[in-house]
């Protein structure tokens, strides 16, 4: 064989070595666990920013681990005795903060608002 003909051959087994590792490989790699979210437990206190999202939540039975809603917020009739966090434009971030939530539901509109919060 010449030459170039080696050196494809070499390449080529090379490459396919490269590639194969890791689909070959017997031992599966544990990714670290970061922050409260890697524990992926159902959350225990969830902040709802928009009406739509607060009824979502109450309708799959989560209402009593709701514990912010916005100020727009009044049905199901058991959301107005929730803590208000503000309205769509003006949402009280310092509010959302203090309730501790593990999550926060949002729509695209507030996420854009609370984007510009310095």
């Amino acid at each position: 064989m010449d030459r170039s003909k080696w050196l494809y051959l070499i390449s080529g087994v090379l490459l396919a070595a490269m590639l194969l590792t890791p689909v070959l490989s017997t031992k599966q790699q544990e990714r670290p666990q970061q922050g409260p979210a890697a524990s992926y437990d159902k959350p225990q206190r969830i902040v709802s920013m928009s009406p739509g999202n607060t009824e979502i939540l109450f309708a799959l039975g989560a209402g009593d681990r709701v514990v912010g809603v916005t100020s727009y917020s009044d049905y199901p009739e058991e959301a107005k005795s929730k803590p208000t966090i503000g309205g769509y434009h003006a949402p009280d971030v310092e509010k959302i903060v203090a309730l501790s939530p593990d999550v926060v539901f949002a729509s695209v509109i507030l996420s854009n608002a609370l984007a510009i919060v310095p």
